[in-house]
């Protein structure tokens, strides 16, 4: 990969666009997880995803959805397997199982390559009320825009540049897609 993708970022974990299909059959992301860097409890969309340990090792933890209070708006998720993803291993996410959370617990960088099903721009966050209670709040994704810097190296005739839309305001540095 190239260099200008594998920098952590300084407020949470980065997001940069690999590739983006024309046609929104797929995407692809490299995320740079700094140490003690994660997500929270997460779903992704609806959509299948394929996740390579590319560099460093990540925590992942899995979530089964267990039952849900649409009184309270709430969903009930139990913790499922809860194991060390290193370089070089492959995590596939097909929905309806697609809730999990990622922790980079070493002192090192890790670095992971996303693939998913479609353009990945929202996905629902689950904050934890009380024991297996959550709250699902739809989250809005954007990607850091610096991910052009550190290419001098790529051959900008073999690639298509990732689709960027406007909506919103991004925080600087970022953009939505």
């Amino acid at each position: 990969l190239p260099r200008g993708l594998l920098r952590p970022a300084e407020a949470g974990y980065a997001r940069r666009v690999l590739h983006m299909d024309k046609l929104g059959r797929y995407s692809v992301a490299v995320m740079v997880w700094a140490p003690f860097q994660g997500t929270a409890v997460h779903d992704h969309a609806q959509l299948w995803c394929t996740e390579l340990c590319y560099q460093g090792q990540l925590l992942v933890q899995d979530f089964l959805r267990v039952g849900e209070d649409p009184e309270q708006g709430l969903v009930h998720l139990e913790r499922g397997a809860n194991y060390t993803q290193p370089a070089g291993a492959c995590e596939v996410i097909v929905p309806p199982q697609e809730l999990h959370s990622l922790m980079n617990t070493s002192d090192d960088t890790a670095v992971t390559v996303h693939v998913y099903g479609g353009p990945m721009d929202s996905c629902h966050m689950y904050e934890q009320v009380e024991g297996t209670a959550y709250r699902p709040k739809r989250q809005g994704l954007c990607y850091h825009s610096d991910w052009a810097q550190g290419w001098d190296d790529w051959d900008w005739g073999a690639a298509d540049r990732p689709l960027i839309s406007t909506e919103g305001e991004p925080a600087e540095g970022e953009y939505f897609i």
